[in-house]
C-alpha cells in the first residue's frame, strides 16, 4: 500500500509532493543540485534538493539554458557552474558554495576537478575565438596553462567534458585531428590523452563516429565513452593502452540530452537502451556491471518500457556518491517531471519527488 502524499510548501517559493512507494529498507539521502528553466521565461535557476525532507533551496539565477552543467567539488563543498554567453560569444565558471554565493569568476568552461580539489580543467575560447583550447586552472584563476589547441574552427560545447584520471596524472579529452573528406566543412574528432603538464599528448582513440558529449573513466586505464555514428547510439569501452575497445549496449537519444543517457559509479553503469547492444526493441532502465571491457552482469531496473511511465521517458540520471542509489527523471505532464529515487541494494523505487520543472538541464549528487 502506498503512503500518503505529504505536500511541503517550501519558502514561499515552490510547492513540492512527496510520495515514499511502498516500505522499503532504505531512504534516500543526500542533495541533489539541479539546473531548470523557468516556465515562459528565457531564465532558470539552480537548485539544492534535499532527498530526506524534500525541500528545494534556489541557491542562484542562470541562463536556463542546455550548454549550462554543474560540476561539485570532490569534497561536496563547492559547485562549478558552467555557463555560456552566446551573444557575447564567452563562457564562463561560477565556483559557488552552497548557499549559492560566488567565490570565483573564471574565463572558460570547467567541467572537472583534481582529486584534491584545488585545479579544474576545461575548455575556452581561442584568442580571436574562431577555436578552442584546452586549459588548466587553479581555484583562483591565476594560474592557468593552456595545454593544448582542440580545434581552429569550433565553440567548446561542441566538445565531450575533460576529465582528469582517478590518479590525476592523465586528463582525457576530444579533440581535432583533421579535415572530413567528404565535407572539408567539417573537422574529425578524435579521444586524445595528456598529462597535466601538457606533455605526452596522443590520440587513444579515432574512429569515423561522432562522439556523444560524455567521457568517464572506469579505472586509470579504460576509459567509458557514448558515440554516434556507424556503431548506431552506443556506449564503449575502451583499453587507453592498447586501444582495444567493446560495444556494450545501445542507449537512447533522449530528447537530446545527449549527456543524461547514462551515468557511472565505480563499475556500475545505469542507462536507458537496450542490452546486448544489437537490441533495438527495448528502452528500459539497466544497471550494468562491468569487468574489465565486458559486462559481468546487466539488470533491468524497471520492468515496462519506459515511455509508458507517466506518458515520458527517463531524461537524465544521477548517480548516489555512495553508489547504493540512483535518480532519474520522469516527465509527468507536459510542464512536470518526477524525481524518482531508486535504491540498487533492495532494488526498490524508495522515493518520487512530484511538481519539478520539466526543463532540467543538468542533474548531480553531491557529495
Amino acid at each position: 500500500m502506498r503512503a500518503p502524499k505529504a505536500v511541503l510548501l517550501v519558502m514561499g517559493l515552490v510547492t513540492l509532493n512527496f510520495e515514499s512507494p511502498a516500505p522499503a529498507r532504505a531512504t534516500p539521502h543526500g542533495r541533489i543540485c539541479f539546473i531548470r528553466g523557468d516556465l515562459g521565461s528565457a531564465h532558470g535557476s539552480v537548485n539544492l534538493l534535499d532527498l530526506a525532507s524534500g525541500r528545494v533551496k534556489k541557491l542562484r539565477d542562470s541562463y536556463a539554458s542546455p550548454d549550462e552543467s554543474v560540476v561539485p567539488s570532490p569534497d561536496g563543498k563547492l559547485i562549478a557552474l558552467a555557463t555560456t554567453n552566446h551573444q557575447a560569444e564567452s563562457d564562463e565558471t561560477l565556483i559557488i558554495d552552497l548557499q549559492g554565493r560566488v567565490i570565483r569568476r573564471l574565463h572558460g568552461r570547467c567541467t572537472d576537478w583534481s582529486s584534491d580539489g584545488k585545479e579544474l580543467i576545461g575548455l575556452g575560447y581561442t584568442t580571436d575565438k574562431k577555436g578552442v583550447r584546452l586549459f588548466i586552472t587553479d581555484i583562483t584563476g591565476a594560474n592557468r596553462r593552456y595545454l593544448q589547441t582542440l580545434s581552429r574552427r569550433n565553440i567548446p560545447i561542441n566538445f565531450s567534458p575533460p576529465k582528469f584520471s582517478p590518479s590525476g596524472q592523465v586528463i582525457i579529452f576530444e579533440g581535432y585531428v583533421g579535415k572530413a573528406v567528404e565535407n572539408p566543412g567539417w573537422e574529425h574528432t578524435a579521444l586524445w590523452t595528456i598529462e597535466p603538464s601538457g606533455g605526452n599528448s596522443r590520440v587513444v582513440f579515432k574512429q569515423d563516429v561522432t562522439f556523444g558529449h560524455k567521457i568517464d573513466w572506469m579505472d586509470d586505464h579504460s576509459v567509458i565513452v557514448k558515440l554516434w555514428g556507424g556503431f548506431g547510439n552506443g556506449l564503449v569501452l575502451l583499453d587507453i593502452a592498447s586501444g582495444k575497445f567493446t560495444m556494450s549496449f545501445t542507449v537512447d537519444e533522449h530528447y537530446g540530452y545527449e549527456d543524461g543517457s547514462y551515468c557511472r559509479q565505480g563499475n556500475q553503469v545505469v542507462c536507458l537502451g537496450s542490452w546486448p547492444y544489437y537490441r533495438w526493441d527495448c528502452d528500459r532502465v539497466f544497471l550494468c556491471k562491468l569487468e574489465g571491457l565486458s559486462i559481468k552482469e546487466s539488470i533491468a531496473l524497471t520492468a515496462e518500457y519506459t515511455e509508458q511511465e507517466a506518458g515520458g521517458r527517463v531524461e537524465l540520471f544521477a548517480f548516489s556518491p555512495d553508489g547504493n542509489q540512483i535518480a532519474w527523471l520522469t516527465p509527468a505532464t507536459q510542464d512536470q517531471t518526477n524525481l524518482v529515487v531508486f535504491d540498487l541494494v533492495t532494488r526498490q523505487k524508495i522515493a518520487v519527488y512530484n511538481n519539478m520543472s520539466r526543463s532540467i538541464w543538468s542533474m548531480v549528487w553531491i557529495p
